[in-house]
């Protein structure tokens, strides 16, 4: 393997070097400056060439999108942080809050979501992200205070699911104890399901891997109350939430 064009510029680079992992053979390109390259690959004794495209864009510090939070009196809520730039894995901390909430500061994290407890009044909260480089960007964001909110919808109906799209579903709603998580979807991901409860303390975390469809139990001999599911797919970070009653 060889880059051959780079700006449209006929170039002749090798690869630095090649690594043979077990499975399949790595070659690795480095040093090299921003632009968009042509590869050319030669394969098996016939010599067929294949070619690929690879841009390289400069780096760009990590930099958080949202503007505020909203909540709705003093109830619990969630709060998703978002970020542009930066290299992936990000790491997501709550440093700081008006009024202070030392359970808030529980150091970094791989998850952007953070469950505020009731109660919490806040002010402003302080979040801290950083990224594989070890660039971080710190953001102080405002609390917009709602009288109140439309609490999420749940299903009366035991045999229906609560579906949030058409490839992941929870159902029953109402439950006793446990209830089910359905995946319906082309493509195995992995995921990993959380289950919290009234004040955002965590009381389940469970990850699967390699699942394209079929039902996962969730007994976690949970007492009546009303939980948060949190479903992530860990590829792309993507969370979904659902409400779920247990009675």
């Amino acid at each position: 393997i060889k880059i051959i064009k780079k700006d449209s510029i006929n170039v002749s680079v090798p690869q630095n070097y090649t690594v043979w992992n077990g499975v399949e053979q790595l070659y690795y390109f480095t040093n090299l400056s921003t632009g968009t390259y042509i590869l050319e690959s030669t394969i098996g004794c016939a010599g067929y060439k294949v070619y690929d495209t690879v841009t390289v864009r400069p780096y760009v510090y990590p930099l958080q999108e949202q503007t505020h939070i909203t909540q709705c009196g003093t109830n619990s809520f969630v709060f998703k942080d978002s970020v542009t730039g930066g290299i992936a894995p990000f790491t997501y901390e709550v440093i700081a809050s008006v009024p202070n909430i030392a359970s808030l500061q529980t150091g970094p994290q791989s998850s952007n979501v953070f469950l505020i407890p009731p109660g919490a009044n806040l002010d402003t909260v302080k979040m801290r992200v950083m990224d594989a480089c070890g660039n971080a960007h710190i953001k102080n964001f405002s609390v917009n205070h709602l009288a109140s909110c439309l609490p999420l919808e749940t299903l009366e109906d035991n045999n229906v699911p609560q579906i949030q799209n058409k490839k992941i579903s929870v159902f029953p709603n109402p439950s006793h104890k446990q209830f089910t998580i359905a995946f319906s979807q082309k493509q195995r991901k992995n995921y990993r399901i959380s289950v919290f409860n009234a004040i955002g303390i965590q009381l389940l975390n469970k990850k699967v891997e390699n699942i394209d469809s079929g039902e996962i139990v969730i007994n976690a001999n949970l007492s009546p109350g009303t939980y948060i599911i949190e479903i992530v797919e860990e590829k792309i970070n993507k969370a979904q939430y659902f409400k779920q009653v247990i009675y």
